[in-house]
C-alpha cells in the first residue's frame, strides 16, 4: 500500500509540474500521453520526479500515437 501512494505522489507531482509549463498530459494508469511537441519536457520530469522519490533512474518507453488531427505519444 505504500508503494501505491508513493507511486501516486509521483504522479501528482509530475502532472502539477506540467500544470506550472501550460502542458497538457492524461495519465493512463503508469503512463502519460501527451502532445508530441511537450515530450521532452515529459520526459525529463518524470525521470525527475521518479528519482526524487525512488532515488534511481527510470528507463521510459514512448510510443508515437498518430491521427489526421495531432500527434501524440504515450511514456510510459
Amino acid at each position: 500500500m505504500k508503494l501505491q501512494r508513493r507511486d501516486a505522489d509521483v504522479m501528482e507531482g509530475i502532472l502539477m509540474r506540467l500544470m506550472e509549463l501550460g502542458v497538457v498530459a492524461l495519465p493512463v494508469h503508469v503512463s502519460l500521453v501527451c502532445e508530441l511537441d511537450f515530450a521532452q519536457y515529459v520526459d525529463q520530469i518524470m525521470r525527475d520526479e521518479f528519482a526524487k522519490a525512488f532515488l534511481k533512474t527510470l528507463e521510459l518507453r514512448t510510443i508515437l500515437i498518430s491521427n489526421s488531427k495531432q500527434d501524440l505519444v504515450e511514456m510510459f
